[in-house]
């Protein structure tokens, strides 16, 4: 399931670009869509200052914009209007001009390529043509933006804020390695100026590459360089933003209390600098932390919080992913309908603001919807949906979910060559990521194929994988379905007792999570055990246990745990 969490990649000199990952994944620091241009603007061709804002504010509106983009949108078409930059006639520029009014954006980027390839031999010249034209390019291709910052640091190499744009392309497609590098050449750069401010937003870049890599310790450890930058600088909206990512870090290792404690301190912040984007944020990652303890009535309440702050700033895109969240939390909840219901509102206005990202997403969750309804065609027509979206962003983390799901399902159809070929292609992309977090849960789903084949011995083999990686992120929550799995493993080859050793340890980290579905759960399978071990009394109290927590979060699984109890009687 896609949850929203808010991961915040920082801009140089400026408040922070918001990305989710992520997932989710979420957003620090945009702002509103009005364009102070900070200078007197001399405007050629018949376009004054205030045109070049209202045009900016049709973007800024129709992409949800942040204020580094809408500085860089801002710039091109002042540079644009000017014949700054450009290669073309007067009546070329004004054509070009009128066509960004009715929302078309070719005409300017040919002029702007148009000059690149003039100014090639002029390297700084060139390079603010290519930044420019990544600016463009933004709204509407990727990979065209992700080429024109390529070449901009090339002609450019000691222009920091194109290596952080750059950086921030190549997380996105999911080329980490590449990302790394060009944080740590905004980090030389800002050694090199002098810059304090320049080397905090590469230490707090490079914690979420690592964190999306998987590396929470080091994620850790430069999310906490970067505080300790922005607290010495008095810089209040970046010591949020580490907040935040901090607490997304703690909840990925299952320390939920920390992350609470961090996403309080975040919105505590941002309420003092009045915030409201800042707090709808953390609202969401507070609501997300609260549905993974199972505590689904405060998971709803944080959600609805941000979702009625972005309805009062018009922030499409926020409110789009608190549906999804809010989505999530009624799926979890088994209220399938109402599940769908927020998923269609988060897809509706992800399409009207032509979010590919936010589609995927929407599709991926609509799929596990229909698959929990047992309607595994529509399931997998969403899946595929996301897949093609996620293919066209050149998405690795995203495909690889995709994969991963579209196993799950012909798996649940009996084909299980077919799920082990959709999981070892989901396995290869995280590799390649370096995720850990992403290869533990493809172990995981590898392990529960060969266990429906009867190969128990190679299902053990990958849930002890999958355990590894998860014990060395520290991550509770894998750790848990880990140990969930080999009890079940064991419970199928007849060992009972050692069945009974991994529930116990599942149903411990589960408890330090305060997850009670996850407890839940532990405690239907623990029944199950017993009673295969003739002990009905213990069965029964396991089982009685499992459906007091189920009905307590208002999940579906309560019927299960009732059936198998009626059963035992």
């Amino acid at each position: 399931m896609y949850s929203k969490k808010i991961i915040s990649w920082i801009v140089l000199g400026l408040l922070p670009l918001a990305y989710a990952n992520a997932d989710s994944q979420k957003t620090k620091g945009n702002q509103s869509p009005t364009v102070k241009a900070g200078r007197d603007v001399t405007i050629n061709y018949g376009i004054s200052k205030e045109e070049v804002d209202k045009i900016v504010a049709v973007y800024a509106k129709q992409h949800e914009l942040d204020s580094e983009q809408i500085k860089a949108l801002t710039k091109a078409i002042t540079d644009l209007s000017q014949g700054k930059g450009v290669s073309g006639t007067a009546s070329q520029i004004k054509e070009a001009i009128d066509a960004l009014k009715q929302g078309q954006v070719t005409q300017a980027k040919a002029l702007f390529i148009q000059e690149t390839q003039r100014v090639e031999l002029a390297a700084k010249q060139g390079a603010e043509a290519y930044r420019n034209l990544g600016a463009l390019a933004y709204l509407d291709n990727t990979q065209e933006a992700l080429q024109a910052y390529r070449r901009a640091t090339q002609l450019d190499p000691g222009n920091a804020d194109g290596w952080n744009r750059l950086g921030l392309l190549l997380h996105r497609v999911g080329d980490l390695t590449e990302a790394i590098a060009a944080c740590n050449k905004v980090l030389a750069l800002g050694e090199q100026h002098g810059d304090q401010q320049e080397i905090a937003a590469a230490y707090g870049n490079l914690g979420v590459v690592y964190q999306t890599r998987g590396d929470l310790d080091k994620a850790i450890e430069f999310h906490q360089k970067a505080l300790k930058l922005d607290e010495d600088l008095g810089r209040k909206q970046g010591m949020a933003n580490q907040y935040g990512n901090l607490g997304i870090v703690y909840q990925t290792r299952g320390d939920l209390d920390k992350a609470i404690e961090f996403h309080q301190k975040a919105l505590k912040l941002d309420e003092a600098l009045g915030s409201k984007q800042g707090m709808a944020a953390n609202y969401g990652n507070l609501g997300n932390v609260y549905r993974t303890r199972g505590d689904l009535d405060k998971a709803i309440e944080f959600h609805q919080k941000a979702l009625k702050l972005n309805e009062d700033l018009g922030r499409k895109q926020g409110m789009a992913e608190d549906y999804g969240n809010l989505g999530v939390v009624y799926q979890t909840r088994g209220d399938l309908g109402l599940a769908i219901e927020f998923h269609q509102k988060a897809l509706k206005l992800n399409e009207d603001l032509g979010r590919k990202q936010g589609m995927a997403e929407d599709y991926g969750n609509l799929g596990i919807v229909y698959q929990t309804r047992g309607d595994l065609d529509k399931a997998i027509e969403f899946y595929q949906k996301a897949l093609k979206l996620m293919e066209d962003l050149g998405s690795k983390e995203g495909m690889a979910i995709q994969y991963g799901n579209l196993g799950i399902i012909y798996q649940m159809r009996g084909d299980l060559n077919k799920a082990i070929e959709f999981h070892q292609k989901a396995l290869k992309l995280m590799e390649d990521l370096g995720s850990k977090e992403g290869m533990a849960t493809n172990y995981g789903n590898l392990g529960i194929v060969y266990q429906t084949r009867g190969e128990l011995d190679k299902a053990i083999e990958f849930y002890q994988k999958a355990l590894t990686l998860d014990e060395a992120l520290g991550n509770k929550e894998g750790m848990a379905k880990s140990y969930g799995n080999l009890g079940i493993a064991y419970k199928t080859s007849g060992d009972f007792d050692k069945a009974i050793e991994f529930h116990q340890k599942a149903l411990k980290l589960n408890e330090v999570l305060s997850s009670k579905e996850g407890m839940a759960t532990n405690y239907g399978n623990l029944g199950n055990v017993y009673k295969l071990k003739g002990n009905k009394p213990e069965a029964k109290r396991y089982y009685l246990m499992s459906i007091k927590l189920f009905k307590q979060i208002g999940s579906p699984n309560e019927k299960t745990a009732q059936r198998l109890l009626d059963a035992l009687q």
